[in-house]
């Protein structure tokens, strides 16, 4: 389910779930039907726990690869759109996680295992934070390069008054 949801980068989430791409929106069910209480064992929580790490990390991966292979092919308009998508699904993603690590995963488990788990949910975030600002770079790339083509025109501009004013 997931890795068909990755297969289209460019399909936009559901408008009632909040969600802007549909990747993130399938990557946040996984999550939480993997945790549900007519899936989650509690005897096998560091196997879910593992399961939910690698969700956000085949989600991290997809998305750098979308940004080194992708983007770069797109139109302008559509790659600008794409990446504050991104970002800011991103975003979303990362501050759910950490509300519902505190509402879902912290009741369920004890003192020392928490912290062990939370660490890696950090780490996860992070990684998840470092590919949000290399798309913030990308966007920003993007932008400036188009920005530039118009620039180029008015550079020529004393160049083609000369021609046009000799006697």
């Amino acid at each position: 389910m997931l890795e068909n949801a990755l297969s289209d980068p460019l399909e936009k989430g559901h408008l009632s779930s909040g969600w802007k791409l549909n990747s993130f929106l399938i990557a946040w069910e996984c999550i939480e039907t993997c945790w549900s209480k007519e899936v989650y064992l509690k005897p096998l929580l560091h196997r879910f726990w593992k399961l939910t790490l690698q969700v956000i990390s085949r989600l991290a991966t997809h998305l750098s690869q979308l940004l080194k292979d992708k983007i770069p092919t797109m139109d302008w308009q559509n790659a600008v759109e794409l990446v504050t998508a991104a970002i800011s699904d991103m975003n979303t993603f990362c501050s759910k996680m950490t509300s519902w690590f505190t509402d879902v995963i912290s009741p369920s488990s004890s003192g020392s295992v928490i912290e062990c788990l939370r660490d890696g949910l950090q780490d996860s975030i992070e990684q998840l934070g470092l590919v949000a600002k290399a798309f913030q770079e990308g966007g920003v790339a993007i932008v400036a390069q188009e920005c530039c083509k118009g620039l180029e025109n008015v550079n020529a501009i004393p160049r083609l008054y000369r021609r046009t004013n000799r006697d």
